[in-house]
């Protein structure tokens, strides 16, 4: 009976594999954003605890018209030249300010992150480092005594370092860029949709970068059937073997990802991800065979910078 307990507490953690985090921003003030007709409010304040993320330094209202809703001003460059006479030419030239939607539209917001998010994952030379933190505990059935047990199975893998030289990983020849970045084996990072949002905003930094804080609304699906589909069109959700488990696990079981988010660091020119921070809560609830009762609740966190 031991031994099949553990069987039964490995086979819940499985529950909680994800293939691909970043911790919440604290909330400073708050702004408004119009989703599917109803009015939601905005964090707007600091970004997360990563190394060289800058606070941002303005922001406007985040249903202000298309006109307003671009940020930076013209940014001009000098360029000296010797032409063959030996005379020294400079050259004046000014870039178009960038279009990045601070203060605008959560379709705005969406549209722009979703192209960063592309465009980095689309590059073939960079260098990423990575790091996954799953946790987890079983709050509610029997098998909750067993609680001490996982910390051999919850996973904290701290700044895994990969540089991709023509689309190829040069220090772990097993990855490889869709599989190293979210979404898993996809080659794109997010298809996010305005829907499965309760709230955006985009806010532009002190040093030109900008911040991009979306709040996922909560999804529920059947367990054994489902992967919570709006999140997982920008994020790694759940990945079960469900005939690789050892118990069987009832098909009422449901599982419920509810206060996700993402917060990504833009560069200046709005065109890459500077930072990706991923935090998903989940709960699984449902009965197992012989056992009984069973609720796992955990939360997988991913923060990845890119350089």
């Amino acid at each position: 009976m031991k031994r099949r307990g553990i069987a039964i507490l490995l086979a819940c953690m499985l529950l909680f594999t994800l293939g691909a985090c970043g911790k919440p921003a604290e909330p400073a003030a708050a702004q408004s954003s119009t989703l599917n007709g109803e009015t939601e409010t905005i964090d707007r304040g600091t970004t997360t605890e990563a190394a060289g993320t800058s606070a941002p330094e303005e922001s406007e209202s985040a249903t202000v018209p298309e006109d307003e809703s671009s940020a930076g001003a013209e940014e001009s460059a000098t360029e000296t030249t010797t032409g063959s006479d030996g005379e020294a030419t400079t050259t004046l030239t000014t870039t178009a300010a960038v279009k990045a939607p601070v203060g605008g539209s959560a379709a705005d917001i969406v549209k722009f992150y979703n192209t960063a998010a592309n465009n980095t994952k689309a590059q073939k030379n960079f260098t990423a480092v990575r790091s996954n933190k799953l946790d987890c505990n079983m709050t509610e059935g029997f098998l909750s005594i067993l609680n001490p047990v996982l910390n051999d199975l919850r996973e904290d893998n701290p700044n895994v370092k990969e540089v991709f030289v023509n689309g190829k990983p040069t220090i772990d020849s097993s990855t490889s860029v869709n599989a190293f970045l979210p979404v898993k084996n996809q080659p794109y990072m997010s298809k996010l949709e305005v829907r499965a949002l309760k709230s955006a905003s985009c806010a532009k930094n002190s040093d030109g970068t900008f911040t991009v804080k979306l709040a996922f609304k909560e999804e529920s699906f059947p367990a054994l059937t489902g992967d919570g589909v709006l999140h997982h069109a920008a994020m790694d959700t759940l990945e079960v073997d469900w005939a690789g488990l050892p118990v069987t696990v009832n098909p009422e079981t449901t599982a419920r990802i509810h206060d996700a988010t993402i917060t990504a660091i833009v560069t200046a020119d709005g065109q890459l991800l500077k930072e990706l921070h991923i935090y998903e809560p989940v709960e699984v609830k449902g009965t197992v065979r012989i056992f009984g009762k069973l609720t796992v609740e955990g939360y997988w966190k991913q923060d990845i910078i890119f350089s």
